[in-house]
């Protein structure tokens, strides 16, 4: 598996527009023609989203992996300035850092969608 950490500083605040609209902090996708992505970090609706697909490999067909995580957190639109470590093991597990201390996952946050 891929293993990696995507650390920024983001100063960032509730905006009133469309709450589908995506602000992308990093994205790394196909073309322009097929425009799908492959790795992107970014905020929608107040939450911070990490999205991560794997690549198709036949033999796992019919297995279902977490491919985006969505945190919700007051901080993300704050308006003050946090340091956020997103991080993804190997084994496909992911990690926040949240202004220097390890975020505790809690019932539904992250809310994890399979892909």
């Amino acid at each position: 598996g891929k293993e990696f950490t995507i650390s920024t500083w983001m100063r960032h605040q509730a905006k009133s527009f469309d709450k589908h609209a995506k602000e992308h902090i990093v994205c790394l996708a196909d073309d322009h023609r097929k425009n799908r992505h492959h790795l992107s970090l970014f905020v929608r609706n107040c939450k911070l989203v990490l999205l991560s697909r794997r690549e198709y490999l036949e033999e796992e067909r019919n297995i279902f992996k977490p491919a985006e995580w969505r945190w919700s957190l007051p901080q993300v639109c704050d308006d003050k300035w946090h340091h956020y470590a997103v991080s993804m093991s190997a084994e496909g597990g992911v990690e926040l850092t949240l202004d220097g201390e390890q975020w505790q996952p809690q019932p539904g946050n992250p809310e994890m969608i399979d892909d």
